[in-house]
């Protein structure tokens, strides 16, 4: 069958009788399936991005803790007191345990 004889034979044939419900919902029925169209013509959200966008998120965050975190140890610490805890690292002693009692591992130079 070439395409002549295929055209003649759907000429022939009449086409379907619709209702006038169809009619009226066809429509609605057209804007359905072109916004689903789209739809699936747009690209998905690429992952890249959203890794992104949380990591841009987390680092702000963090920063608002660490910064909030200092700002309020300054305001709650006397300066007496930060200066001795910024001196702890440097006058602290390592202690062992052993059978004979505790020991001091590390002496302090003072």
């Amino acid at each position: 069958m070439n395409d002549f004889e295929l055209n003649a034979l759907l000429k022939r044939v009449p086409p379907p009788e619709r209702t006038p419900e169809y009619w009226e919902d066809f429509p609605r029925r057209m804007r359905v399936r072109s916004r689903t169209a789209r739809m699936a013509d747009l690209p998905p959200p690429r992952p890249l991005i959203q890794i992104w966008a949380g990591g841009l998120a987390g680092a702000c965050l963090l920063f608002l803790l660490l910064w909030g975190g200092a700002h309020q140890f300054r305001q709650t610490f006397p300066p007496s007191l930060r200066r001795d805890i910024a001196q702890l690292p440097a006058n602290l002693q390592t202690f062992m345990q052993d059978e004979h009692g505790q020991q001091k591992l590390i002496n302090d130079p003072q």
